[in-house]
């Protein structure tokens, strides 16, 4: 992929901002690829830094951008498995523990839910 100075990118960490600087390289393990310089505008905390990303010839780009240009990339689909509830099922518990433990379960209940919902928005 071709990166140009001044083009919008989005990293996957969420940072955003423009290229300022494009540059190859040549490592000692023969590896080429490119640097790129690029000036930050998010978060605010960030605004005005730059940093640099490499991208070796034999990578995606994915590895490390959201977005380069109009281009914005799908975000991999992550499977997400129900987490398991506790089984009691022989299992001699006091009532403090007892209590303890269908707290947990209802948190355990809660992020299934919240996995759920987050998988019907991908």
């Amino acid at each position: 992929m071709d990166f140009h100075v001044g083009e919008y990118v989005e990293l996957l960490t969420g940072e955003c901002g423009y290229i300022s600087d494009v540059s190859s390289f040549h490592d000692i393990t023969a590896e080429l690829g490119m640097v790129l310089t690029i000036s930050l505008i998010f978060p605010e905390s960030m605004k005005g830094a730059e940093i640099k990303v490499k991208v070796k010839h034999n990578e995606s780009v994915y590895d490390h951008f959201a977005q380069i240009g109009c281009s914005r990339f799908p975000k991999a689909k992550v499977s997400c498995e129900p987490i398991k509830t506790i089984n009691f099922d022989g299992v001699f518990l006091d009532t403090a523990e007892r209590m303890l433990a269908q707290k947990v379960d209802e948190l355990v209940d809660a992020v299934n839910k919240i996995n759920k919902q987050l998988a019907k928005e991908r």
